[in-house]
């Protein structure tokens, strides 16, 4: 790629930013190519926010869902929509935190972006940490989601005699179909493409709500109790924390609003489809945790699908929601894919030596050197007032600019012009001689017939430019050809659509067959969640965007916000604590309970 050369042309396509300016922010994690292209990918297709409610739904409505039920078994009434009201309006607000942290850090593509934005390389590295660990271990999550989806879809009766040899097929076998299905389907790398079958799989959702809310209401549990509050006691802490961290799952999806904003074709309606999405969930969370536990009562303790009586129904159910589940985790699949391989070509993008503010003679030597140096610079420890080169606010020994000599046109010193002091501009002259006559000529003028940046006076636009050139081997102990005039590869990623489609290959197998061995390996959903919860969560939907929101546009926000996001951070990480060390005791519980194959 060229890159052009008028000045304008480079503002204009930058934003009004120097050209040098997204190649470093590229390779320094502060930037990439949305500032060569805002608001457009190289591939064109970006996502209008009613497809942006319907990725959402996708990416957000899904197995927090069924988990609903039993939360309230463990909560109550009250507590349990208390709760799910809190978060509800919590979400809320996140969207429009997240859509100003985005409107504030331009050539956002990457939430790190945001973080190195607001706290240089430790918002970046505490960005990294967390969010894509979440992005890493939710594919675990979706995986054994989708493999417990399509595994209860076979039959198997009370006696044990199902229709694959008298049970239904292992997990393993159900997890590489899933593998599969996700392999092919995740080559699709634009999520506007995706979004008929992201509609698929909210339709599918919707049909097994329907499903099992007609069987939930047609066959009740006569000996159901319900309770409005549950004693809080320190038997029931664990179970109760985590109905509390799977509720928050329920809502989680702030990992990714960075990314899905860097696909849409006007990121400012984010928050428009934030609220949309959420009123949506929130009330299919209401409905269907309040007719689950009216129906159930304090009986239910896991996903509520797969504790419906086996037959038809529940095998419809389990048949619809597998579709949900893969369309939930392509869109993980997707988010994580393009975030590893951005941070990757990141990483491997040549190192750049920033152009310096001011240029280099072909000599070497420094504009402090040459005693050109701005009133911070300093030559032989001596300031630029102490050389006598003060400005006019500047002084020198008491005396100013026009006391040393320096005055300008209008200035007289001692009864002198500037002219008479041998300070004269191009149209002025002295004893006859002109500008470039006296070795002062800018770049048209010629002195001795040598231009000035044959003289060594080159400005950015002459032969000997500021712009940095190669550095050799010796030189500086820097590398050789450390600077790059061609746009580097990192500086052209947008969205998920402009990565190599063999790389993106390599990249979503990898994240495909780590997750399919560990939900193998673990596979106990509801701790596992909690655990995710607490871990991440929490941190990336309401810890880390606070502190980003307090450092970037905190002076600009109401006292009440600002108080609202100091007080997040503190409670969120308490309850992070606190939710960890719950799911870790429900883990060990399952563990030792020696919990059935699938760990619901």
């Amino acid at each position: 790629m060229v890159l052009p050369k008028d000045s304008d042309q480079q503002s204009s396509i930058n934003g009004g930013r120097t050209l040098e300016e997204p190649l470093l922010a590229a390779h320094n994690g502060e930037g990439s190519a949305a500032a060569l292209c805002p608001g457009q990918g190289h591939s064109g297709h970006r996502s209008h926010w009613l497809q942006t409610v319907c990725t959402l739904l996708t990416l957000q409505l899904g197995w927090g869902l069924w988990l609903l039920p039993a939360d309230f078994a463990h909560l109550g009434w009250v507590t349990g929509g208390g709760c799910l009201l809190a978060l509800a309006l919590l979400t809320v607000y996140s969207g429009f935190m997240f859509s100003r942290l985005y409107s504030a850090v331009p050539g956002t593509v990457l939430f790190g972006d945001i973080g190195h934005k607001a706290a240089g390389s430790l918002g970046r590295n505490v960005v990294y940490a967390v969010i894509y660990s979440l992005d890493a271990t939710r594919c675990v999550i979706l995986h054994l989601a989708a493999s417990e989806s399509l595994r209860h879809i076979f039959p198997e009766d009370a006696s044990g005699s199902g229709m694959i040899g008298g049970q239904r097929p292992p997990l393993w076998q159900c997890g590489l179909v899933v593998l599969v299905l996700a392999l092919v389907l995740g080559q699709i790398r634009s999520l506007a493409r995706l979004s008929w079958f992201f509609l698929l799989g909210t339709g599918s959702q919707l049909l097994a709500v329907a499903v099992v809310v007609y069987q939930l209401v047609s066959e009740p549990d006569r000996e159901a109790v319900t309770e409005y509050y549950r004693p809080l006691t320190m038997a029931t802490l664990p179970s109760q924390v985590v109905a509390l961290m799977n509720i928050i799952f329920a809502f989680g999806g702030q990992f990714a609003f960075v990314e899905i904003m860097t696909c849409m074709k006007r990121p400012a309606c984010f928050p428009r489809a934030v609220t949309l999405c959420t009123v949506i969930m929130g009330c299919m969370y209401a409905g269907l945790g309040s007719v689950g536990y009216w129906s159930r009562g304090n009986k239910i303790t896991d996903i509520i699908i797969f504790s419906l009586p086996a037959g038809p129904i529940s095998q419809a159910a389990a048949a619809a929601i597998l579709f949900q589940a893969l369309a939930q985790y392509l869109v993980n699949l997707n988010v994580w894919t393009h975030n590893l391989l951005t941070l990757i070509a990141r990483q491997r993008t040549p190192k750049v030596r920033p152009p310096p503010r001011v240029g280099l003679l072909p000599s070497g030597s420094t504009r402090a050197q040459r005693g050109c140096a701005t009133p911070s610079e300093t030559v032989s420890g001596r300031t630029r007032a102490q050389r006598g080169c003060a400005m006019h606010s500047e002084t020198v020994s008491g005396r100013t600019r026009a006391q040393c000599g320096c005055a300008t046109p209008s200035e007289t010193v001692s009864g002198r012009t500037r002219a008479q002091c041998g300070c004269a501009t191009p149209s002025e002259t002295v004893s006859g001689r002109t500008r470039a006559q006296r070795g002062c000529a800018t770049p048209p003028e010629t002195v001795s017939g040598r231009t000035r940046a044959q003289r060594g006076c080159a400005t950015q636009s002459g032969p000997n430019s500021r712009e940095p050139t190669p550095v050799t081997q010796g030189s500086q102990g820097q590398d050789k050809n450390s600077w790059v005039d061609t746009v580097v590869p990192a500086a052209t990623i947008v969205c998920a659509s402009d990565h190599k489609a063999g790389t993106w290959f390599v990249a979503s197998l990898f994240v495909l067959t780590y997750s399919y061995f560990i939900s193998v390996s673990i596979p106990y959903f509801s701790p596992l969640v909690g655990l995710v919860t607490s871990v991440t969560y929490l941190s990336c939907a309401y810890t880390i965007p606070a502190w980003f929101s307090l450092c970037l546009v905190g002076p600009r926000l109401h006292a009440a916000e600002r108080a609202l996001l100091r007080a997040l951070i503190p409670v969120s990480l308490a309850l992070s604590a606190v939710g960890f060390y719950s799911s870790a005791m429900a883990m060990v519980d399952n563990v030792s309970g020696g919990g059935g194959e699938g760990g619901f």
